[in-house]
This record gives C-alpha cells, sequence and structure tokens, in this order.
C-alpha cells in the first residue's frame, strides 16, 4: 500500500511460467485482492514516478480463473420392459422396522438376470428398492443412499422428488431403471403394512418412528404415510406422544375415541396414493429423454 492517503497498492503476479511481475493498482488499497489464478487486463506506461526512464504495469480489470467442470453424460440403461410375472416370493422390506407379513407376490425381473446385469457395471453398486427385499441381494432405501458409480432402481419411485433427490444423493454415472411396483399401493395393503411397521417400533423402539425411514420401508412420500398415521388416531387405533419434523413418538390408541373427521383424512389418504399410483405409471412408461430431465 502507498500514497499519501494509502489509496494505491502494489501486488506481484506470477504467470504459469513461473516469470513474477509488480502491478499497480491505483485506488485499490480497499479492495479484495485476487486469489488462486485469474485473468488481469493491464495496460503499460512510462514511471513518471522515476522521471519516465522506467516501464510501470498498471491493473486494469482481473477476474478470477475457475477451471471449467467435465461432466460426464450421464446413461441410462432401460429394462422396465424386461419385467414379466415369474410367480416368485418377495417379502416386504425390513429396513430396519419390520412386521411378520408372508411373502408378497409382485412381477419381477429374474433375479440371475439382475446379477448377470450390474456383475458388468461400474462398481460400487447401489440397488434403491423400497416396499420389497430382494432374495440373497443387498438393496437400500432411500435415507441411506451414498455416492455410487451405478445406480438400480428397482422399484418405481413414489414421486418425481423422491427421484431426484435420490440421484442427487448417490451422483451416479449409469442409472439401471427396472421400476418394479411395491404391493402397498392400495389402502387395503397400505394400512396393514403401516399397522404392522407401527406395531414394531412400539415393541422394539418405544413408539419412536423416523418419518424418512417409515416412508422408505413403505416405498411412500412421508406426506403419505403422514396422513396414513392421522387416520389411525382419528379410528382411536393410535396416539401420537409427540411430533417433530423429522420424528413421531406414538402409542396405542383407545378404541373409543373416535374423530368425526376420519372420513375426510381417509378420503385425503386415499388421493395422496392415487398420485403415487399415477406418477409410478408414468416413470414405468416415460421415455429415457424426459426422465433424464427430471434427474439431471
Amino acid at each position: 500500500i502507498f500514497g499519501k492517503a494509502g489509496d494505491h497498492k502494489r501486488l506481484t503476479v506470477e504467470d504459469e511460467a513461473g516469470y513474477r511481475q509488480e502491478v499497480i493498482w491505483w485506488r485499490g488499497a480497499a479492495e479484495r485482492s485476487p486469489e488462486g489464478r485469474f485473468d488481469l487486463a493491464l495496460t503499460l506506461g512510462p514511471d513518471d514516478f522515476r522521471g519516465g526512464d522506467a516501464i510501470q504495469t498498471e491493473l486494469v480489470a482481473f477476474r478470477e480463473w475457475t477451471p471449467t467442470k467435465i461432466v460426464r453424460d450421464l446413461e441410462l440403461i432401460d429394462y422396465r420392459t424386461s419385467i414379466r410375472d415369474q410367480g416368485s416370493g418377495i417379502r416386504s422390506q425390513e429396513s430396519g422396522i419390520s412386521d411378520q407379513q408372508k411373502p408378497i407376490t409382485i412381477n419381477q425381473l429374474p433375479i440371475t438376470d439382475l446379477q448377470s446385469l450390474i456383475s458388468n457395471l461400474p462398481s460400487p453398486i447401489l440397488i434403491w428398492s423400497e416396499g420389497v427385499t430382494l432374495p440373497d441381494t443387498v438393496t437400500v432405501p432411500r435415507h441411506k443412499l451414498q455416492r455410487a458409480e451405478t445406480l438400480v432402481i428397482w422399484t418405481a419411485p413414489p414421486g418425481q422428488d423422491i427421484l431426484a433427490q435420490a440421484v442427487a444423493r448417490v451422483r451416479p454415472q449409469k442409472v439401471v431403471l427396472v421400476a418394479q411396483l411395491p404391493p402397498v399401493d392400495t389402502l387395503a395393503g397400505f394400512i396393514p403394512r403401516l399397522m404392522g411397521l407401527i406395531k414394531y417400533a412400539v415393541a422394539q423402539r418405544e413408539g419412536e418412528i423416523f418419518w424418512e425411514e417409515l416412508a422408505g420401508a413403505l416405498g411412500h412420500r412421508v406426506a403419505t404415510v403422514q396422513f396414513g398415521i392421522d387416520w389411525l388416531v382419528a379410528q382411536g387405533k393410535l396416539a401420537i406422544v409427540a411430533k417433530e419434523e423429522e420424528v413421531v413418538v406414538v402409542r396405542p390408541g383407545r378404541q373409543s375415541l373416535f374423530d368425526e373427521n376420519s372420513g375426510i383424512i381417509k378420503t385425503v389418504l386415499q388421493s395422496s396414493l392415487s398420485e403415487t399410483v399415477a406418477y409410478r405409471q408414468f416413470f414405468r412408461q416415460a421415455s429415457l429423454t424426459s426422465i433424464k430431465k427430471i434427474i439431471r
């Protein structure tokens, strides 16, 4: 810093070849100096302070340099049309909270085909499956997703936001689309499964349930499972002890406490389930271009 009022400053800059040069920044004493690599605009002129015999370099402007990121194109591998009814038993997903239900039969891509497929894909590989588990295959729900090169989307996601968040967590280079339909998209399938998970939480966790974990175990959005719990509360089957943004604590309710709004809550729940069904069908039929726009 120099000048009678300390208004100016000198910077020493260095180019890629290691050549150093002193640069004067008029009235730049109070400005932030550039850091790291940057582009520099300057002028050359006589150094009047030294009688004009020397050349001085003056800073005009600078722009800090940001390296260009090379983004590899996301590859989608479509196995949705390969799904066929094998009549195989698929267990309801436990995901940390579980119930004692019988195996559920759904359409599935043969496990041998899946193993053959992923054996030729970059590792690490994550198989994202919710609402069901695959025999002898490690799968993860949404809240356990982490960075991996390949993501297999085994069950069709319940919503566009869930899909985008899942892919953002994994940041894969390859995404394999299988898009099975979990067996809990109707009220008749959803409520017994929800009650089984709640029963387990009451017995093993003193009623503590994390919303995202419960939603992942069911393969639904958090809002849908919240509507489901609200309906059980309205029917007197369940009572909420504490409720926060990420967790709820419940206990068995008293059947005598029946809320007259139960019918309204049931309608809202059914609407939420129908919305999820519609999105799953879209995801199973959407073009790869449409899906790529969602997850990029």
